[in-house]
């Protein structure tokens, strides 16, 4: 992938940001989509999802102010903001990131689409497919056990 996902980082220390990565990179899509022929951070897929700069995150911004500042600031070379992650209060407490699909040609504060909360060992698959519009997050919400409910995590593990 030549454009990664924007991670925000809104609540982790350095250490748990760090641990948090490892566990977005140990995912088996890597392997499933490479078929096991090369070391996974050799694909294109270990840097799908990166985190923004410290200095670059709008400190208390919400979610929506997350969103325009991607597109308006970051989409373009190094970034692809279809989609954005945030680590926020709940990732802290269950591991979960808050996935936002985003429609960058809407106005500022109309751009979030859906969003989703995503188990760390999903994310990389998610944000693949949310970065080339293959599936969007709606299609995700639909295949998670229960149902669609504002609490669900989507692991493609379960």
């Amino acid at each position: 992938m030549s454009q990664s996902i924007p991670l925000f980082n809104t609540t982790l220390n350095q250490g748990d940001l760090d641990s948090l990565l490892s566990n977005i990179r140990s995912t088996e899509f890597i392997a499933e989509v490479t078929s096991g022929e090369m070391p996974p951070e050799e694909s294109g897929l270990w840097d799908t999802v990166l985190p923004v700069p410290p200095s670059s995150v709008p400190e208390g911004a919400s979610t929506e102010a997350l969103v325009d500042y991607a597109v308006d600031e970051l989409d373009g070379k190094k970034w692809n903001s279809n989609a954005i992650v945030v680590a926020d209060g709940k990732t802290s407490k269950d591991h979960s990131l808050l996935v936002v699909e985003v429609r960058k040609k809407k106005e500022k504060g109309q751009r979030i689409v859906h969003s989703l909360r995503v188990a760390p060992n999903s994310l990389i698959e998610v944000c693949s497919n949310l970065a080339v519009s293959n599936m969007s997050l709606q299609e995700y919400r639909d295949m998670c056990q229960g149902g669609p409910g504002p609490d669900v995590i989507f692991d493609a593990g379960q």
